[in-house]
């Protein structure tokens, strides 16, 4: 009896366990006694539905019912014609979803039919069915409501069970209702039946409206990036740009051999000292920030002393210059660096056509921006650094006949920009790792001599050569945000120029070049020098 009473009040299993006692019962196959009626007496009536399930074979479901009702009087369900269905406005401010009260004189009871005293409304004995909590099974009775079907005593008409309007009660525990899944608009839709309990209360079915897709959000304002977007602010764009406008200000220093002292071969063997102006502009999109002109000029000094050899000569010197690199950001704003460097330097030319060129350099090197801010407030930053490089130039010249001449070249650089860590004028924090380059350029210089005589030479060339950064790569730290710079990739440099004897002692040279590559354009370079023997 415990284990079949433990049954009986579990949800789940109540209603089996009463229709099994009643189709017992009807057919005759058990006895009512005392202690067995609460089987009987919990709410609610059987339905048709479910009195066909425990049929006896060969028996009708009219005979089967009166039998039940003459042994348990209450226990099958009397059908009532179902009521129209009155929408009823949804709830006012303050109101719980579903609210409702029922009128004085007896009011529609959603899905069933007007009360009155004594008597137990359908909708009321039949709530156990399609009205529960959730999205599955019945409500059951709460404890001390009533009589046995769960009316309040005196036959007084009954609340409406939660959630059937009137005021919803506590939720069931996962597991009990069913999963709740997306809620329905209040007052858009069906909000009864099976899903939420007592009956419609819209103004006909309407689905959910489908969930916009979540843009991820915008970054902070930090001043590394625009406000609202993943774009790099104008104060941290320029401080990536600058930390990389030092390649290009070196690359405009080491040139090569015949734009720093012109034809050493047209010279005698002498010592001597030399100058030269030079000047480049250069687009550059280092992959992070945005891209940035660069128009850079300077100057070089420079003195040597001539060494014999038995198949050639040496010329060993020492080189000062300045070099001033303006930059023009893109959208506005910019940037300065200032280069002061001295180097030193050792050529030699063999008498057969080979020669090879170094030198060495080191430079001191101011970095400044000033840029305009997305609120149109002025931002300054600066720093200074040092940097270091060395170049190898090889090279062999092949005489034709004609005063023609092939000269196939290659040479090998490398750099390193020091980095610094400093604070713009807004706050914004600016970390510089430095610079690195690893430059190889192969070329092919081409061209002829014309003596014109009394010791005047003129000698016109063109060269075409590739350029390749190996390196190039830099990491920039903007409010502790990594950036790395990156200007590797090769250019086509095309180059046209004039070396010329205007006598005993004196040396004119220049040159005009072209270059294209991926990360760096250089519509113009020129240099212009002048070199006098002893």
């Amino acid at each position: 009896m415990h284990i079949y009473e433990n049954m009986n009040r579990a949800t789940p299993c109540r209603g089996a366990v009463r229709a099994l006692a009643l189709a017992l019962l009807g057919a005759g196959m058990w006895t009512l006694s005392p202690a067995s009626t609460w089987a009987l007496e919990l709410p609610p009536p059987l339905t048709d539905e479910e009195l066909r399930l425990v049929l006896p074979t060969g028996m009708s479901l009219d005979d089967f019912k009166r039998g039940l009702e003459q042994a348990a009087p209450g226990s099958v369900a009397t059908p009532v014609p179902p009521l129209p269905k009155v929408p009823v406005p949804g709830p006012g401010p303050g109101a719980s979803p579903g609210a409702g009260s029922s009128p004085p004189g007896g009011s529609e009871v959603p899905g069933g039919a007007p009360s009155s005293p004594g008597e137990k409304p359908p909708a009321v004995a039949d709530q156990g069915k399609g009205q529960g909590n959730g999205a599955g099974g019945g409500q059951p009775p709460q404890a001390g409501a009533g009589g046995a079907n769960g009316l309040p005593p005196g036959g007084a008409d009954p609340k409406p069970p939660a959630a059937a309007g009137g005021d919803a009660g506590p939720k069931p525990p996962e597991g009990e209702g069913g999963d709740e899944g997306p809620q329905r608009p209040q007052g858009g839709g069906e909000q009864g039946g099976g899903e939420q309990g007592g009956g419609e209360q819209g103004g006909g079915e309407q689905d959910a409206p489908g969930v916009p897709p979540v843009a991820p959000a915008p970054p902070a304002d930090n001043g590394v990036y625009e406000p609202g977007t993943h774009t790099l602010s104008a104060p941290a764009s320029a401080a990536v740009s600058l930390a990389s406008s030092s390649h290009g200000v070196w690359q405009a220093e080491m040139n090569a051999l015949s734009k720093r002292m012109g034809e050493l071969r047209l010279t005698p063997v002498a010592g001597g000292v030399w100058g030269r102006a030079f000047g480049r502009r250069q687009d550059v999109d280092n992959r992070v920030a945005r891209e940035f002109r660069q128009t850079i000029s300077g100057f070089e000094l420079g003195a040597d002393t001539a060494l014999p050899v038995a198949d050639g000569r040496w010329h060993v010197g020492a080189v000062a210059g300045y070099t001033n690199g303006r930059i023009k950001f893109d959208r506005g704003g910019t940037g300065d660096d200032d280069s002061v460097h001295v180097g030193a330097y050792a050529t030699y030319i063999e008498d057969g056509g080979f020669y090879m060129d170094g030198i060495v350099r080191v430079s001191r090197i101011r970095h400044a921006f000033k840029v305009d801010d997305a609120k149109g407030r002025r931002v300054r930053g600066q720093y200074r650094g040092n940097g270091v490089g060395a170049s190898l130039e090889l090279g062999k010249r092949f005489t034709w006949p004609g005063a023609w001449y092939v000269e196939p070249q290659l040479e090998v650089a490398a750099f390193h920009a020091q980095g610094a860590d400093y604070t713009a004028s807004n706050g914004l924090r600016i970390k510089d790792d430095g610079t690195n380059s690893m430059l190889g350029r192969l070329g092919l210089h081409v061209g002829r001599q014309f003596d014109l005589g009394d010791g005047r030479v003129v000698q016109p060339y063109m060269k075409l050569s590739w350029v390749q950064e190996f390196d190039g790569k830099g990491t920039v730290r903007t409010n502790d945000i990594r950036h790395k710079v990156r200007l590797d990739g090769g250019r086509a440099e095309l180059a046209v120029g004039v070396a010329s004897q205007l006598g005993k002692h004196g040396s004119l040279f220049g040159s005009y070049e072209y270059a294209k590559g991926s990360r760096q354009t250089m519509p113009w370079t020129f240099h212009i020098g002048y070199r006098y023997a002893w």
